[in-house]
């Protein structure tokens, strides 16, 4: 079946000043369109205002226009506006290929007035969204999103190839600072804008101008995407950036996090408010035990009281620990952070002379450790979920909607570094390819939020599959180190023998093995052993000798020597070329040297990077198996992604069995067929994948 390409672009009601109707529109707050009915108060008829396509040829094929004329079809020539443009019929079979993108040609351009009551345009849209095989745009799940929303619409978005020009430019070059269609234009020199949406809004959506800047992404979207391929078969000539499978791996996770953003996040709002109440009452504790020393943590001189908190504690100490405290960077005062008050509360643990001192500053050590973490959930996440930012009231993005009898929540998911529509609504992704969501960050709820998330469903309940430790796993496959091949091929507990090999015991304590499994990790990305004693004295409250920890750093080529040579050797290519690229997928970093962490990032990221590439291959597996992403009644919600776990809202026992055949039979696939497959063959080393249900 012949391949139809086409590119895509909407304008929604942020770009307009009224409707069809003469109605009044606000500028456009939020970029999902449930949020934007709720939260900007948009009728469902104003939400898309146009749409616009452009035909896409391969310059090696016959024309596209030649394909569709031998099936009767007649695009308009028109390249604004589509007037008398035939309807298509249903295409038979729709086989998805990947083009080759250096190779694409803009054609014919149609732009459709959707705000149009007489429903043609809408007719005509839908037709050329079900017979396209392969959709480009940029950031296109903010428009296929906004597009579904409308049942018209909605059957006819759910199986095309996907290629977002966001992607391929990360692809290129994750260190770009022009992300958006109108920044890139003139660093690719493929097309300029006279005027964008910063400038002004458009007055109505029948502005012939509206329609021509529509018009305008949908063809210079295809340049962009064109020249960065073209750039980036000369910069990456032997690399997998664009192949077939990256393609289709990008594809695949833009239509996962589609299925997760219109899932969204069910929560418990008594519950949340029940919690906000018992946070606020724990502040309120602590800042009157604070207050009873002389040091307020809230109101009118807090700030100078803290600043005070930390001085009299190091004069108890010793002024020594001055050295070993972060400062303010504008006056060089300890700062009143996390790490700070930790530091000086072990140190006022020990032997001191002025124990009823010692004691009095402890409690309130203690005070402030239970004031920041109430304050830190109230502000971050129960206070935007119940009503709106903090300190922004006019920030509304994470407010829970009312759903039928529930509230969801529905955060913005990013795929890569980027941004969200034309530079709007933040940015998010990060470096090592883990994909991200803000508004809220429910990737970072802290487990008190967490317990706040509940089932849609009558009976419900909430089922999260877990990855068993997968950066050890990628780590041990990467590199091929016989600590983690053997671990894993014979099922041994990797952190015992990690705590025998640095304590020099026969067996080990809890206490031992724990500071086994923080030195593991340490291993993964060479921490020094002021990072290994900080992180270990952080997540389990043991101090370790500075000595024993560079001991630890020390005899790290002797315990991990095939990690260490793996590590070596990227590093090496790192400074030598500035860049590590990864296979199959294509994702690189540059790496330019001058970084205290430089090394530390390099070891990170193909650890990391491929981590979460291996639960994203496995989600995707899970959405193209679960019921369609346009049952009317799905029984299943794939519904939050958290680097290493995936999260679904399950109805029943009935649900809750078939989903755990389908996440087995996509862990399956993946270690068997898939991309942990395709790692293991290509570094040349076996270590099954593990997962745990909660």
């Amino acid at each position: 079946m012949n391949t139809t390409i086409i590119s895509l672009d909407i304008e929604t009601y942020g770009a307009v000043e009224e409707g069809i109707r003469g109605n009044p529109l606000p500028k456009q707050t939020v970029f999902h369109p449930t949020r934007s009915i709720h939260t900007d108060g948009i009728d469902p008829s104003d939400l898309i205002i146009s749409a616009s396509i452009t035909l896409v040829k391969e310059d090696q094929c016959e024309t596209q226009n030649e394909l569709w004329k031998q099936q009767g079809f007649q695009p308009t020539e028109s390249k604004t506006r589509t007037q008398e443009t035939s309807l298509l019929p249903k295409s038979q079979s729709q086989v998805q290929s990947s083009p080759n993108l250096k190779n694409l040609i803009p054609q014919e351009t149609m732009v459709f007035d959707l705000s149009n009551p007489n429903k043609i345009d809408q007719q005509r849209l839908r037709k050329w969204l079900e017979h396209a095989t392969v959709i480009i745009g940029m950031n296109l799940p903010f428009d296929i999103q906004y597009l579904r929303k409308d049942p018209y619409f909605k059957f006819a978005l759910e199986n095309q190839l996907l290629i977002d020009l966001s992607i391929v430019n990360y692809l290129h070059d994750e260190t770009r600072q022009e992300k958006s269609l109108k920044s890139l234009g003139p660093i690719l020199r493929t097309h300029t804008y006279e005027n964008t949406l910063k400038d002004s809004r458009f007055k109505s959506p029948e502005d012939p101008l509206l329609h021509d800047y529509n018009a305008q992404d949908t063809h210079n979207t295809v340049l962009a995407v064109r020249e960065l391929a073209r750039r980036i078969e000369q910069d990456f000539p032997s690399g997998d950036k664009l192949s077939p499978f990256c393609i289709e791996f990008y594809s695949d996770l833009l239509w996962t996090i589609i299925r997760m953003s219109e899932s969204g996040i069910c929560m418990d709002k008594k519950k949340l408010e029940k919690l906000e109440d018992t946070l606020l009452i724990l502040c309120e504790e602590a800042n009157a035990t604070a207050t009873e020393a002389e040091y307020p943590l809230e109101g009118e001189g807090s700030g100078t009281a803290k600043q005070q908190l930390m001085d009299d504690a190091i004069d108890l100490i010793g002024d020594w620990m001055r050295d070993e405290m972060e400062l303010t960077p504008a006056k060089g005062l300890v700062s009143f952070t996390e790490a700070n008050r930790n530091k000086l509360q072990n140190a006022l643990k020990g032997p001191s002379a002025i124990r009823s001192m010692d004691d009095e500053l402890i409690r309130v050590f203690d005070a402030a450790k239970k004031h920041a973490g109430a304050q830190k959930i109230v502000s971050s996440y129960t206070y935007p979920l119940l009503r709106h930012r903090r300190n922004k009231p006019t920030d509304k993005s994470s407010v829970l909607i009312p759903v039928r009898d529930h509230h969801i929540v529905y955060p913005t998911w990013y795929a890569t570094p980027t941004f969200a529509k034309n530079a709007e609504g933040g940015s998010g992704g990060t470096l090592q390819g883990r994909i991200t969501c803000k508004k809220p960050s429910a990737q970072t709820f802290p487990p008190k939020i967490k317990e706040c998330m509940c089932s849609r469903f009558e009976g419900g309940m909430i089922m999260s599959m877990d990855l068993s430790q997968i950066e050890l796993r990628v780590a041990g496959l990467l590199s091929g180190d016989p600590a983690f091949i053997d671990a894993y091929q014979e099922d041994a507990d990797l952190h015992t023998e990690r705590a025998i090999q640095i304590f020099g015991d026969t067996v080990c304590t809890d206490e031992q093995r724990q500071v086994g499994k923080m030195v593991n990790f340490a291993d993964l990305f060479r921490a020094g052993p002021d990072v290994i004693r900080k992180q270990v004295l952080a997540m389990s409250g043991i101090e370790l000798d500075p000595v024993f920890c560079e001991m630890i750093v020390k005899s790290r080529k002797k315990h991990r020597p095939m990690l260490y040579r793996f590590q070596t050797d990227l590093i090496l290519t790192a400074h030598q070329s500035g860049k590590i690229e990864l296979p199959f997928t294509g994702q690189s970093r540059y790496f330019m040297g001058g970084d205290k962490y430089d090394e530390n990032e390099i070891v990170n990221f193909p650890v990391q990077t491929t981590a979460s590439n291996t639960l994203l291959s496995i989600q995707s597996c899970i959405h193209k198996s679960m019921v369609s992403l346009n049952a009317r009644n799905p029984h299943i919600h794939m519904f939050l992604n958290i680097y290493d776990a995936i999260y679904f809202d399950v109805e029943g026992v009935d649900a809750a069995e078939e989903l755990t055949n389908l996440v087995n039979e996509a862990v399956e696939y993946v270690q068997d067929e898939g991309y942990w497959s395709m790692i293991s063959k290509y570094y040349g080393n076996e270590i099954p994948l593990e997962y745990d249900w909660s």
